[in-house]
């Protein structure tokens, strides 16, 4: 916990704009790149190919978190964790279950940022219109993209 005492119900708001913010500004600089728009070389993003390469080495992880992993957690959700410890920050991805096949992947039924520092933590759901909320579906696509391969790989109908 933070020394001045904040807790994360205090802090999440500040903490997603931060990351928010992070993003919007790495994807401008990465879409006046494709446009061919002269654009100063900026140090920060030399070493990602594109926007997807810097929010993909932005992050620690993505994974799938099983149904009933933790305490009061009913839903499997996707997370794109961002950092890990204390404190850690992570976007968790819902989908809409309630559609068939696997087109019903991409269908996001919500976006939580959550905030997490020892015992405490907090979230708020974030816009669709964000770039978050982008980013986030960019890792869900390639996921089902990857997914999809995979079945047509071994024959498998569903």
């Amino acid at each position: 916990m933070k020394k001045d005492n904040k807790k994360c119900i205090d802090l999440v708001q500040g903490k997603f704009d931060h990351v928010e913010n992070t993003f919007k500004k790495a994807k401008k600089y990465f879409e006046y790149l494709e446009n061919d728009s002269f654009v100063e070389i900026n140090n920060d993003y030399k070493d990602y190919d594109d926007f997807f390469d810097y929010c993909n080495k932005y992050g620690l992880s993505w994974d799938y978190i099983e149904p009933n992993t933790f305490n009061n957690q009913e839903k499997g959700y996707f997370r794109f964790q961002l950092s890990w410890g204390g404190p850690s920050d992570e976007f968790r991805i819902f989908l809409d279950v309630n559609n068939n096949g696997l087109n019903s992947w991409i269908d996001i039924d919500k976006i939580e940022y959550w905030y997490l520092d020892w015992y405490d933590g907090s979230s708020i759901e974030i816009p669709k219109n964000s770039v978050s909320f982008g980013v986030c579906q960019s890792f869900l696509e390639r996921e089902c993209d990857l997914l999809e391969k995979i079945t047509k790989a071994v024959n498998y109908e569903y």
